[in-house]
């Protein structure tokens, strides 16, 4: 079935590790909560905005994935679906 396949590897698959490093570095990252992180395998960088962590990755990384993640406790819950039949009230 066509609507089945999955062209590409998830996301969390392809940032395994950025992922994973973020949960490992969180407790430490906490005094800096509000900023963001640019993480590539296991290289963590602080920045003051989002902005300027998306540069620096597209930068220093070109074409290859990294991750940027805002610094947060609470970990928000993000859903994106293609289906619009799932987004009706």
């Amino acid at each position: 079935n066509f609507h089945n396949r999955q062209p590409f590897p998830a996301m969390n698959e392809i940032l395994k590790t950025e992922l994973e490093t973020y949960a490992k570095e969180l407790p430490k990252l906490l005094d800096r909560e509000g900023s963001y992180v640019l993480i590539k395998d296991t290289e963590v960088t602080v920045y003051e905005s989002r902005s300027d962590a998306l540069a620096a990755g597209s930068e220093k990384y070109k074409q290859y994935p990294f991750l940027v993640k805002l610094i947060s406790r609470i970990e928000p819950t993000i859903f994106f679906t293609r289906r619009l039949d799932l987004c009706q009230a």
